[in-house]
């Protein structure tokens, strides 16, 4: 309801649009065979966090596909309904769908269930018949790992399609395998998720997915331009396109204009730096990184301006930061060493742009620099300005720093949150993993006495890489009975899953990748 009334009275913020991000991350673990439903069954063992932020944002995401189905107006008096019914006793889930249920024209409490009570998410195919007639069949889409069990969802699908020059919407509820329509002629290309309203993600054939990625940025709203955008690294995992073509899709989008766009953007090149980018490869994709975000800091200039719209000074900061670290770029790194040397001698004010100015400083910086942090973050008593502190003290990359980072971690003044915040921050450049695995195993003991049992469910998540070598030995330890914790056993089915399918996606994609990144050089 909060998102609701900062729609309506604060329209211009675009509340929805900056937690589209949020959930095309769900979608993406919400693609993993270990993921669970909704709705499950928990054992005393369990971690009763584990899933919380996926069944939240999906759930969000799924009630507001619905809602639009069967129009707001019905939803709203399906809720009064039952919040009038049932205001005296007891109620469930089942209850709701009912109400709701029956002022709709489809089967809203059945698809709601198929949503809820199964995992993972749909994947909507389209396929052309020839004649105008185009199928839309539904599957699981699964990203790593054996094949799902065959499920089906009942879906309510909103599209649109070009025909000339007219784009048409159009509406489809998907309540078995495969479902044929008549379109008509001349059909360009088919958008199945309009407005980027539906939880589910699709693919179309390969001529179509060209010519609706050439209309992208005249014929797409922001919300459907980033959709476009994150679905095609679903394409790419579930090897519908190549690392090839997704990499050349990324430079066309990098033209775009809209903050929120360039941002969705960033999260996929994280997602190739993380997957693909090896020492080999750094060069070039330094090269890569300048070539697609230097157009897009010209436009948007370096420095803010007093009439910036949030999103915007929020995204400058983040392009400055991916410039001077993974781009290399000397510009960029003159500006966070120059701002930097002004906040620390007291010139300037601590701004986000300032925080990320330390940052990308301390992920080259020398052992003066983490004396400064160290000091001004003992000092420091604002809570705000202590975390950008321990945030750039936990960007150190040289091993000698990180080192005195880790002894630091257990000696200093350190809060429990401040261990994590700088652990999880060293554990950004893979090239200290063995380091930072060999650390944790010696100092489990301590670490257990000092940390909440949630955080040490987490611990071995944040020591993987996109390889299984160290899986073996994470699983050992970790595994072990006399280091359980509530919920640590999921945590550890999900990290192997999730770095399987980074080592299956890499292996398949790794000379795609290479070719594309050294031919840009």
């Amino acid at each position: 309801m909060g998102d609701k009334a900062t729609a309506a009275v604060y329209p211009g913020y675009g509340s929805g649009v900056a937690e589209l991000r949020t959930t095309f991350r769900i979608m993406d673990i919400d693609a993993r065979p270990t993921t669970k439903p909704i709705r499950h069954r928990f054992k005393a063992t369990d971690n009763f966090s584990d899933g919380v932020f996926l069944s939240y944002y999906k759930g969000k995401a799924v009630l507001g596909m619905f809602e639009k189905a069967v129009g707001p107006d019905v939803f709203r008096e399906g809720v009064v309904r039952y919040l009038r019914k049932y205001s005296r006793g007891n109620a469930e889930a089942a209850d709701l769908w009912a109400e709701i249920n029956a002022g709709a024209e489809f089967d809203l409490a059945g698809g709601l269930a198929s949503f809820i009570d199964q995992p993972g998410i749909p994947l909507i195919a389209v396929a052309a018949l020839g004649n105008g007639r185009y199928e839309f069949s539904q599957s699981r889409l699964v990203t790593g790992g054996d094949a799902a069990a065959d499920q089906s969802w009942i879906i309510p699908l909103s599209y649109r399609y070009r025909v000339g020059d007219d784009v048409i919407a159009a509406d489809l509820i998907l309540g078995s395998e495969r479902q044929v329509v008549d379109l008509g002629p001349d059909v360009a290309w088919i958008l199945p998720n309009a407005n980027q309203d539906g939880y589910y993600r699709w693919s179309v054939p390969a001529d179509m997915l060209s010519r609706l990625g050439d209309d992208a940025a005249t014929r797409l709203n922001i919300r459907e331009r980033m959709g476009m955008l994150t679905n095609l690294w679903s394409l790419l995992a579930t090897d519908k396109i190549d690392a090839g073509e997704f990499l050349a899709a990324l430079d066309g989008i990098s033209a775009d204009s809209d903050p929120s766009v360039i941002a969705a953007l960033l999260d996929q090149l994280n997602n190739v730096r993380q997957t693909f980018i090896t020492p080999e490869l750094r060069d070039a994709f330094a090269q890569y990184v300048r070539n697609l975000l230097t157009p897009t800091l010209q436009r948007i200039g370096m420095d803010p301006l007093p009439d910036d719209r949030p999103e915007l000074a929020s995204l400058r900061p983040q392009i400055m930061l991916w410039l001077a670290d993974y781009g290399r770029d000397e510009r960029a790194r003159s500006v966070t060493a120059e701002l930097t040397e002004r906040y620390l001698a007291g010139e300037i004010a601590l701004t986000n742009r300032v925080s990320v100015a330390l940052r990308a400083e301390a992920r080259r910086g020398d052992q003066a620099l983490f004396e400064t942090l160290r000091e001004r973050f003992e000092a420091e008593t604002t809570p705000g300005v202590r975390r950008s502190y321990i945030q750039a003290i936990g960007s150190f990359r040289d091993p000698e720093i990180v080192a005195q980072v880790l002894d630091y971690l257990l000696q200093g003044p350190l809060r429990p949150n401040d261990i994590g915040t700088a652990f999880v921050r060293l554990t950004g450049w893979t090239d200290n993993h063995t380091m930072l695995l060999d650390w944790l195993m010696e100092n489990d003991a301590i670490l257990r006495e000092r940390l909440p049992a949630g955080t040490m469910a987490r611990i071995p998540d944040t020591v993987t890489v996109c390889s299984p070598a160290n899986l073996p030995t994470i699983r050992a330890f970790y595994g072990a009975p006399e280091r359980a914790v509530p919920g640590i056993e999921d945590e550890l089915k999900d990290s192997e899953a999730e770095v399987m399918e980074c080592w299956e996606l890499q292996q398949r994609e790794s000379d795609s990748v290479s070719r594309y990144l050294l031919g840009t050089v």
